[in-house]
Formats: structure tokens, sequence, C-alpha cells
């Protein structure tokens, strides 16, 4: 099964811990895959509150909170098992292309 094997944020620290939970939006670089092995996303990482003020919703995760990196990957995992599970006859990575700007993105 596909998992969050490495998670970085683009203007963090990784131990970076946000002054109001509630409300951060964040971009990450997120590699999926398994074995050691996968593909890269962009993701905008944002709570509901930072959404209100977002002009591009595309790429995105929601979070109600951020809690730590560690529940942020697992939300992430819990969203790419369901994701894949109902759509087992295509291809994982595209699929999650659909929700995530991948590196492959429009060489279609």
């Amino acid at each position: 099964m596909l998992e969050v094997i490495s998670f970085y944020f683009y203007d963090q620290e990784p131990d970076w811990v946000p002054p109001e939970p509630w409300d951060i939006h964040e971009m990450v670089s997120l590699t999926v895959g398994e074995n050691g092995a996968g593909c890269n996303y962009e993701v905008q990482l944002c709570t509901r509150t930072a959404l209100k003020r977002l002009t591009d919703k595309r790429h995105l995760f929601l979070l109600d909170e951020w809690i730590s990196r560690e529940d942020t990957i697992a939300k992430i995992n819990q969203f790419i098992e369901e994701t894949i599970s109902k759509n087992l006859s295509e291809d994982p990575y595209q699929l999650l292309a659909r929700y995530w700007l991948w590196e492959y993105e429009g060489m279609n």
C-alpha cells in the first residue's frame, strides 16, 4: 500500500509548530510510494480557517487544526488508503494527482 515516504515544509523547519494551530497555510512536498520509491507531490496544507483567505484552492489537504507532523502524516496516509481503495482499477499515482500537484502533471 502506498504511504508518505517523505514530508517537507517549503518555508518551515521540520520541527515547526504553528503559533495558531487552527489557522495554518503551508506548502509541503510529499513523496508517496512504497518500498522506498515513489512519486512527488506538492500540496497546500491548510486549515479551514486559512482556506477562507486563499484565492488558489487547488492541490489542498485540509486539516481542522495542526496537532503534529506525525498526526498530519497519519491523516494523509488515511486519505491515500481511502482514495486508492475506492478506485482499485486506476493508477494510484494518477489518482492522487487529481488532488495534489504531481511531478508528472501535464506529461500524459
